[in-house]
């Protein structure tokens, strides 16, 4: 069988130490991933070695060589164990490939000349002991023993004994656990100095760790010590194998001779750790400085300076690797913070690049209030970890606590809406970037205005936008996100909507205050719906909200507000009681309580006591118009005008109280003060309709007809300009009568015709002649308005003219016909009224048929139209479909030269149904009549009552003037009660025309 020193002392070396420390060096080519799932087959391969096992132990080897088939190390445990289990040719093909796998790995170019009974080339030169070199497990299976001499081949070592035969005994001893016998080879002096004889000392050191001959590995190491032969791993297995049998003293002898590796120094200070004598270890590690070749190894160095409690050696050890460097100020950094000592901790910062440890430095920068810097680290901090939302929080959160809103708004847009984050968490994002944002509008650029506009998906998300742009004011956005009006909106988001509602939909904002009053009743909300329905004149929902808040919690400008509502709402109780309440608060008796007080009281003397004191406190023109409206309202028209008058020496522009004064100008009759308030007013308000009609009058009781037609045609064009479908019969009606007033103002002709034809005597109001009975009658006339302007405030002054004739006196049916005893009658006739239809006319009548019975005379006449104005009138009615009408008419005459007098008196009462087209009426009616002569001869007198219908219609309008003409046909029966005629009854067929 060959012998392969090399691999024996490989065979024998690793398993010792790895029962040791449990560290193997598998090289650069492995990562870390691939050692974590490769060190438990390679620990129970070696356990198993331990116990004999060898099949366990090859299949555990073998299982690791898959994981990492090209590595060096994992091949040469395998081919150990095979050899080991008596299978040398196995041992060979598992070399042969890894030398193919790694042709430059000298050891297993060397284990395999070995095996092969060759020499692989010269042996290795012995390294340095101060060299620096992997851990001590690692090395030891790493480094093989020089091979035989080349001349191996050729010796028979039968028959001589070489230093390559005794090397082959001593090792085949050894693989024979003869330790001794292998000894005795080297007794030989001469031999043992070879570098067989020192490469089968080696083995047998090896072979003693491993059979735990600790006695026998430890005298063997001391020789090689003494002859300068001892390698710096050989050392650190000696310092290892001390340590393992807890013989700390002579370890530590060992490392004070020095020449020692910072592995040994690790390994005692373990040592020291395992025995728990912390000051030992405290002070070992305050004199040592390792100078550590593996990162691993110097981070279970600061794991055992962190373990000694003492920070300050910690801190005052200076890592050679960046990941422990890391480590340090990961440990070090916070409690440098805690302490204040913010330099040491920038120091150990300013160790490590710029993204490292982004938590400790955004820490220091808000310490410093750097707070720029602190959101730059903060958004770094968040990329690394991948934005996580507990994170996000508590960024921000520290942000705002330090100042640093800003960089804590746009730490929040950088995640904004959260989609990928807890609803809970998500939420609480959203309110504080709300929050935010109505703190610091300005800190919002363009972009992120329209970021945060896109309305989200649940109406969660969306009361959180809007609490967003409601801090920046924007309420198109509000209305918008919120505009569905969904009920899921919480309190919050309804009253957010009113807000913005107030001024375009007022409408709108109080039914938003009302659903956030439903969510939340007795609160600001139930306040906010107050206010919003007084403004909107809703003065009832308003006084319900007031009512609904408790009494005590109103404070005083509440309780004034609640009592302003009340008698806006015309519930002077409730403002009594608020306003008591308001009192017995002491609140301040100002002039604005007088006022509400004043407004309060039912009794109209203390309404002005109220009034007067609050005006003695603190004038004001509201206070003034309202003490004239209680004085015009008792008759005390002076006392009024001089309150309108202080009121206007107070303001004299105020248009309210100009409009007041003109109206109090026109009570006290003085139409032109009134005008002159008016248009003064007017000037403010250019389109109030009630100012421009007062004008209209106004100007009328001042016979500017000019000025009072162009104001009528100004009302006219207000009127107009509603849809037809909105006017209400008020309306119409007001637009009919500025339409005749304004064709009354421009008139001067008048023409009008009357007839009547029956088939008996009798008699009609208005007549040609006062208590004269026709059977037939006929009248033209023409009157002419004098004077300019022709109608002054109602009162005319006419020169007229008229042509009339009645029947004839015998029984002939031509005498039926008007046509006889034709007389022209002329004169003036005078309206002296203005507001009454009363006449008075003085006439010359002239017989225009020379042998009739007419003579020249002169009549002097008194007439009036009563009851017959407004909406009892005969002219036309725009609004409804008929109306009622009514007239007295009252008619006297005398006549001079034949000194006769005349009167008559008729009450009738008709209903104007529409029909037809516009402007027709069929005109059912009754009248009662009562006429009177005097003459020389005596009384006659004659009362009757009669029924008819008339058909009426009205043509001749313009755009601003009423119907200018009018034509009546009828027929009419009537009855005498009491008479001087001969005949009781008759039928009339009637006519009547005004152009």
């Amino acid at each position: 069988m060959k012998i392969l020193p090399a691999l024996l002392a490989l065979s024998l070396a690793a398993p010792a130490i790895s029962a040791v420390e449990q560290n193997f060096d598998l090289g650069d080519g492995v990562s870390s991933y691939r050692r974590f799932i490769i060190y438990p087959h390679l620990q129970k391969g070696f356990a198993s070695l331990q116990r004999g096992d060898d099949r366990r132990a090859i299949t555990e080897f073998e299982a690791a060589r898959r994981l990492a088939p090209g590595n060096a190390t994992i091949a040469l445990y395998l081919a150990n164990a095979y050899e080991r289990a008596g299978q040398p040719d196995r041992a060979e093909v598992v070399l042969e490939e890894a030398r193919r796998q790694t042709p430059n790995d000298a050891r297993v170019t060397q284990a395999l000349a070995s095996l092969q009974g060759l020499k692989a080339g010269n042996p290795f030169d012995d390294e340095p002991e101060l060299a620096s070199a992997p851990p001590p497990a690692a090395e030891s299976a790493a480094q093989p023993a020089p091979a035989a001499p080349e001349s191996a081949a050729a010796v028979d070592c039968t028959q001589q004994q070489t230093p390559t035969c005794r090397a082959i005994a001593g090792n085949a001893a050894l693989r024979a656990g003869q330790l001794a016998k292998a000894q005795a080879e080297l007794d030989d002096a001469e031999f043992a100095a070879t570098p067989e004889g020192v490469a089968l000392r080696r083995a047998l050191v090896q072979r003693a760790i491993y059979l735990k001959d600790w006695s026998r590995a430890e005298s063997q190491l001391a020789v090689l010590k003494s002859a300068g032969q001892l390698r710096a791993n050989e050392r650190s297995q000696w310092i290892n194998l001390l340590l393992a049998q807890g013989r700390l003293g002579a370890a530590q002898a060992l490392l004070d001779e020095g020449g020692v590796r910072a592995q040994d120094q690790l390994a005692y200070a373990q040592a020291l750790a395992r025995q728990g004598d912390s000051a030992a270890l405290g002070r070992y590690l305050a004199g040592t400085r390792p100078a550590f070749s593996a990162a691993a190894d110097e981070t279970q160095w600061m794991g055992l300076l962190r373990q000694t409690k003492r920070d300050e050696l910690y801190a005052g050890y200076a890592p050679r690797f960046a990941a422990n460097r890391r480590d340090q100020a990961e440990v070090l950094v916070p409690k440098l913070l805690a302490k204040g000592d913010d330099a040491s901790a920038q120091k150990l910062l300013d160790q490590l690049p710029a993204d490292a440890l982004l938590a400790e430095r955004f820490a220091l920068s808000l310490k410093r209030g750097e707070l720029p810097q602190a959101g730059r680290q903060a958004r770094a901090l968040l990329r690394e970890r991948g934005n996580d939302p507990a994170l996000v929080d508590s960024l921000s959160y520290q942000l705002i606590q330090t100042g640093g809103a800003e960089q804590a708004m746009h730490l929040l847009l950088d995640g904004y809406p959260f989609t990928d984050m807890p609803p809970l968490r998500r939420a609480a994002l959203q309110q504080r970037l709300a929050l935010l944002i109505n703190e610091h509008p300005a800190l919002l650029s363009e972009t992120d205005k329209a970021t945060l506009s896109r309305p989200l998906d649940t109406v969660g998300q969306r009361s959180r936008q809007a609490a967003m742009f409601g801090g920046m004011k924007d309420c198109k956005q509000v209305r918008t996100l919120l505009g569905d009006l969904s009920p899921a909106y919480d309190q919050d988001a309804w009253m957010r909507l009113g807000d913005c509602y107030r001024e375009p939909a007022p409408g709108l904002a109080q039914y938003s205050y009302a659903e956030a009053e439903l969510r939340g009743a007795g609160s600001d909300a139930t306040r906010a719906l107050a206010y919003q329905a007084f403004a909107a004149k809703d003065y009832s929902s308003a006084l319900q909200a007031w009512q609904s808040l408790p009494q005590d919690e109103l404070k005083p400008a509440e309780l004034l507000s609640a009592a302003t509502t009340a008698v806006s709402a015309g519930d002077k109780v409730a403002a009594h009681r608020w306003l008591d309440a308001y009192a017995a608060g002491e609140g301040k008796q100002d002039d604005q309580y007088w006022s509400l007080r004043a407004q309060s009281e039912t009794d109209p003397v203390r309404q002005r006591e109220a009034l007067e004191r609050a005006i003695d406190l603190h004038p004001e023109v509201g206070y003034y118009l309202s003490l004239a409206s209680l004085q015009s309202d008792a008759g005390d028209f002076k006392g009024a005008l001089d309150s309108l008058k202080c009121a206007q020496a107070l303001q004299p522009d105020d248009p309210e109280t100009q409009i007041a004064l003109g109206y109090a100008y026109w009570r006290a009759g003085d139409a032109a003060k009134a005008r002159e308030m008016l248009e003064q007013a007017r000037r403010h308000y250019p389109d109030d309709p009630a100012v421009i009609q007062q004008l209209v009058y106004a100007n009328q009781r001042l016979s500017d007809n000019r000025n009072a037609r162009q104001y009528a045609r100004q009302v006219i064009d207000q009127l107009n300009a509603y849809p037809q479908d909105e006017k209400t019969d008020e309306m119409l009606d007001q637009w009919f009568g500025f339409r005749r007033l304004h064709e009354d103002l421009g008139r001067r002709w008048t023409f009008s015709a009357g007839a009547f034809s029956g088939t008996n005597t009798g008699g009609v109001a208005n007549a040609a002649e006062p208590g004269t009975a026709y059977r037939s009658y006929a009248q033209v006339e023409a009157a002419y308005r004098l004077g300019d302007p022709p109608i002054r405030n109602g009162r005319t002054l006419e020169a007229y003219a008229r042509i009339f004739a009645g029947s004839g006196d015998s029984n002939n049916g031509y005498d039926a016909l008007p046509i006889y005893s034709p007389m022209l009658g002329a004169g003036l006739r005078w309206k002296p009224f203005g507001e009454r239809t009363f006449y008075l006319a003085a006439e010359a009548q002239t017989p225009l048929d020379r042998g009739g019975n007419g003579e020249f005379d002169y009549m002097l006449r008194a007439s009036a139209s009563l009851l017959n104005d407004g909406r009892f009138s005969d002219d036309w009615h725009e609004s409804g479909r008929g109306w009622l009408a009514q007239n007295l008419y009252l008619d006297a005459a005398y006549y001079i030269k034949a000194q006769r007098t005349a009167a008559t008196a008729d009450y009738r009462l008709s209903y104007h149904k529409k029909v037809f087209s516009k402007a027709q009426t069929v005109e059912p009616y009754a009248h009662v009549q009562y006429n009177l002569t005097h003459d020389d001869t005596g009384d006659s007198t004659d009362f009757r009552a009669g029924v008819g219908v008339r058909w009426n219609f009205w043509y001749g309008e313009s755009e601003y003037d009423a119907y200018r003409h009018k034509n009546s046909v009828g027929i009419e029966f009537q009855h005498a009660f009491d008479t001087y005629l001969d005949e009781n009854n008759t039928v009339f067929l009637t006519f009547g025309g005004i152009w």
